[in-house]
């Protein structure tokens, strides 16, 4: 079976989960800033009854999308690339 549609309701059991990282990815736009963008999962939902074609659990999720913009010299120097 395949994935459920984007933004459909998907039903299932909740799954626990644990954050091992949640890195940030950066990136220096044209007009000198730096966008910082993180995704966070929020939730996730496991559908017993729906296998992948390779025999791999269906899972769901929810996220959240965290944006920051700096100048390079407002830059956090915690795990900043660009300072």
């Amino acid at each position: 079976m395949s994935a459920p549609a984007p933004n459909r309701p998907f039903k299932g059991d909740p799954v626990n989960f644990e954050a091992l990282k949640e890195p940030w990815s950066e990136y220096l736009l044209d007009d000198g800033k730096i966008l910082r963008v993180k995704l966070v999962l929020l939730k996730v939902i496991r559908n017993p009854g729906e296998l992948t074609p390779e025999g791999n659990p269906v899972y769901g999720v929810m996220t959240n999308t965290v944006v920051a913009v700096f100048s390079p010299g407002e830059m956090p120097k915690t795990g900043a690339k660009h300072e």
